[in-house]
């Protein structure tokens, strides 16, 4: 097991709380609908599924795309089903400013558990967030370089031997 995997437990333990505070205060308004508890309770269950196999990167993506499909719910929530500003309102808010650094810090646990550390995950992201710009343009991220060439071949020089080898080409003495 990986030591650095180890540290995600507390962090997602924070996440799950960090998340369940909010939605629990919002549902103790009249006004929201059970949809909101369903979808919350997507989430819980996703964090709960990173929490419970720590060296897969599944359960992460999976729990990023909903965490970033959940901040459109969370919108449409809002807008459609509070017309008025109350307490359950109040938490729903802050449930959605909480998604976005919870998907952001998903993303980061994602990139630990599949290997890339310089980069979101994104194609031609590699190096930006490290301060030093790439510089090979063909370097494919995540600290990479450019492909290697398999058609050129180095030189290699072959010592002759006095023994004969059963060889074709004479070596030796001539």
């Amino acid at each position: 097991m990986d030591l650095r995997l180890l540290s995600q437990g507390p962090a997602l333990r924070i996440l799950f709380f960090g998340h369940l505070v909010p939605t629990v205060l919002a549902l103790q308004g009249e006004i929201l609908p059970s949809s909101y508890l369903f979808y919350n309770a997507f989430f819980f269950i996703g964090i709960l599924w990173c929490l419970h196999s720590p060296e897969s990167e599944e359960p992460i993506l999976i729990t990023t795309f909903m965490d970033l499909l959940f901040i459109l719910m969370d919108a449409i929530t809002i807008g459609v089903h509070n017309r008025v500003f109350t307490w359950g309102t109040f938490f729903v808010i802050i449930n959605l400013l909480l998604r976005p650094i919870s998907s952001l810090i998903l993303l980061r646990f994602y990139n630990e558990r599949s290997g890339r550390y310089n980069t979101l995950g994104i194609p031609g992201f590699a190096n930006y967030g490290a301060g030093t710009p790439v510089t090979n343009p063909t370097s494919s991220g995540g600290g990479r370089g450019g492909y290697q060439d398999i058609e050129s071949r180095p030189y290699q020089t072959v010592p002759s031997s006095l023994v004969d080898t059963g060889s074709p080409v004479k070596s030796g003495p001539s």
